[in-house]
């Protein structure tokens, strides 16, 4: 049997390894194949668990390092994601099962013994190659955004801020996923426009702005938050053609036309950022541009977008003392106008 299982290095995210060391039996003899084969358990939250065999070719009693974070992703990719934040966002429950697979004189073993362990859970989402190159062997979950504290972040009267609550989170002590906040954002006699705290971070609450819309999404962590950015009042629309002919029988003065379909009024919208410093640029660059996830408020309804930069998009220049800002294109998820009211 498989001897030991145990851990090696890990987070608490899927995106990122979750490596265990596993033990392979002593076996006399001279084998043809030797396989050590781990059974990944997993479920979300409240959900079945599904199995999933890993594998590692070894030598008698050799120990090898395997990665489990595939097997968890794969039941992280089945969540939905709303533009509505949950109470909390669901973790991943796993358990693991080790044996060995060998053939010897021509006959194979299977289900050579088993090794157990209780496994651990895990949150959806992962850190960066940096935080990883950055970190040691492990490294535990405490921040849920990565947003700059630079300078306050700008926000309009009527906005819902969306925050991530910090938790300390490792393998082995998550009891609840993380959660995201809302904070309504209100101008009146108790709350003027200026500065306040939000959730712990400063913010620079202001009037209401013309073609300043509200963004929602997910970071890379697995949680929401929100942002902000102007429209530039560019917008395109692709629309693709077929044009094919109805053939009508034909008398001398009725003759066959020509037919157009059209199709896919999907509207992409260019936007900006406005002006930012470093710290915000780089943010917006690696979290908010790289987010999978997105909604747009757009006449009241949060509508799904795909959030798309550019192929090239301009960071710091230093020889050039233009405004900082980033543009990229929103790509809306549905076809039709989305602001025209029936």
């Amino acid at each position: 049997m498989a001897k030991t299982i145990s851990l090696l290095s890990a987070s608490p995210f899927v995106d990122t390894p979750i490596v265990y060391n596993v033990t392979a039996s002593d076996v006399t003899g001279t084998v043809s194949f030797h396989n050590v084969m781990l059974q990944v358990s997993a479920g979300l939250q409240g959900g079945s668990y599904v199995d999933y065999v890993l594998h590692s070719p070894v030598d008698s009693g050799e120990t090898v390092q395997i990665d489990i974070s595939s097997a968890l992703r794969a039941v992280a990719s089945t969540y939905q994601y709303e533009a509505t934040a949950p109470a909390n966002y669901p973790y991943i429950s796993f358990t693991l099962k080790a044996w060995d697979e060998y053939m010897q004189n021509g006959e194979v073993h299977e289900n050579v013994g088993i090794v157990t362990d209780t496994g651990g859970r895990a949150l959806l989402g992962g850190y960066s190659d940096l935080d990883r190159l950055l970190s040691s062997a492990s490294r535990d979950a405490l921040h849920f955004t990565r947003k700059p504290t630079s300078h306050p972040e700008l926000l309009c009267d009527g906005d819902t801020y969306i925050l991530p609550n910090d938790m300390s989170a490792t393998i082995a002590n998550i009891t609840a996923g993380p959660r995201s906040l809302p904070y309504p954002v209100v101008i009146d006699k108790d709350n003027p426009a200026g500065l306040r705290t939000l959730g712990g971070r400063s913010v620079y609450v202001m009037p209401a702005q013309r073609d300043r819309y509200q963004f929602r999404f997910i970071n890379r962590f697995g949680v929401m938050e929100s942002f902000a950015a102007m429209a530039l009042r560019e917008t395109t629309v692709a629309i693709t053609k077929n044009n094919y002919l109805l053939a009508n029988r034909e008398t001398f003065n009725s003759f066959s036309r020509r037919l157009i379909k059209k199709q896919n009024d999907v509207e992409t919208w260019k936007m900006s950022t406005g002006p930012l410093d470093d710290d915000w640029q780089q943010w917006v660059m690696h979290d908010f541009l790289m987010t999978e996830h997105a909604w747009m408020l757009v006449s009241g309804n949060w509508l799904p977008c795909v959030v798309s930069p550019d192929d090239s998009v301009s960071a710091l220049n230093r020889h050039a003392h233009d405004v900082m800002d980033v543009q990229f294109s929103v790509i809306f998820d549905l076809n039709g106008s989305p602001s025209l009211k029936v």
